[in-house]
């Protein structure tokens, strides 16, 4: 058996290729749902620091959703697009990406790349001074300090047990929430986007929607609408609440398939040089 054979998709006709992401979404729409559920049940005893860890799988499958639905919208004449575009799927860096943009608000698609670039840097400076510390990224640091317990060095301060947050601190939460990634995935659900006919049009209507850097966001607003229209036409849609096409509307990106979300190397010399460097502006 081959794992991680996502990127054989891409071998497929247009036909298959429906079919197989249609099984796919919905497959990861129910373990997202059964992961989610499961994290809000231990949230709700008490048992925090497993509510985390389940609740991180949980976004990371509702990633691979929208990672799949970009690939329904990345035009098949670019192969090579749609192969970089399906790496995303097994790519923890991209997969935190996209849970991280869900509930991001931008003006254009340019400002969006631009968040997102920002969230790539394998190390960065931050602090009062925005240069005082050295920091490993925040999307793979965040997952990794949920799930496991690590031997850490802080700069030149030497070094420490870093442990995943205990149930006092985890706890303060008030009450558990539903991110947006995972409230989008389940609206797609619910409108009946897994319907081979309706992957089908939307895949046809996205493919030829051309994207600048200066496209807005209302312009997306309004090629989401006039896809569910289309459905809607064709009575693909499935009657749901009002509010679930809405935020379909509202919450699915910009098409990100041209966009690259690998980590970027840097050396930590570099920033350390940065911080010998840095003068106080008055």
């Amino acid at each position: 058996m081959k794992h991680r054979a996502i990127r054989d998709l891409n071998q497929l006709s247009d036909n298959d290729l429906f079919y197989e992401i249609a099984i796919g979404l919905n497959k990861i729409y129910e373990n997202c749902c059964e992961l989610s559920e499961s994290s809000k049940h231990l949230f709700e005893n008490n048992n925090y620091r497993a509510s985390n860890i389940i609740y991180s799988i949980a976004n990371e499958e509702a990633a691979k959703y929208i990672i799949l639905i970009d690939t329904l919208r990345c035009p098949r004449k670019n192969k090579k697009s749609i192969t970089k575009q399906l790496a995303k799927f097994n790519d923890h860096m991209a997969k935190g990406v996209y849970a991280k943009l869900c509930g991001w608000s931008v003006s254009t698609y340019k400002e969006l790349c631009s968040y997102i670039e920002g969230e790539l840097d394998q190390y960065y400076l931050d602090g009062p001074m925005d240069i005082d510390w050295i920091f490993r990224n925040s999307i793979i640091s965040n997952r990794e300090e949920a799930f496991y317990v690590d031997y850490v060095q802080y700069d030149d301060e030497g070094h420490e047990w870093l442990a995943p947050k205990s149930n006092d601190t985890l706890g303060k939460s008030a009450y558990f929430t539903i991110s947006p990634i995972i409230s989008l995935v389940k609206a797609l659900h619910n409108i009946g986007i897994e319907n081979i006919e309706s992957i089908k049009l939307f895949s046809d209507f996205w493919r030829t929607f051309e994207i600048t850097d200066n496209t807005h966001i209302q312009e997306l607003y309004d090629a989401n609408l006039e896809c569910l229209n289309i459905l809607d036409d064709k009575d693909l849609l499935v009657a749901t609440e009002e509010d679930q096409y809405s935020l379909v509307i509202k919450s699915l990106p910009f098409p990100l398939y041209n966009k690259d979300m690998k980590e970027k190397k840097i050396s930590i010399q570099s920033l350390k040089n940065a911080q010998n460097d840095w003068c106080p502006e008055y």
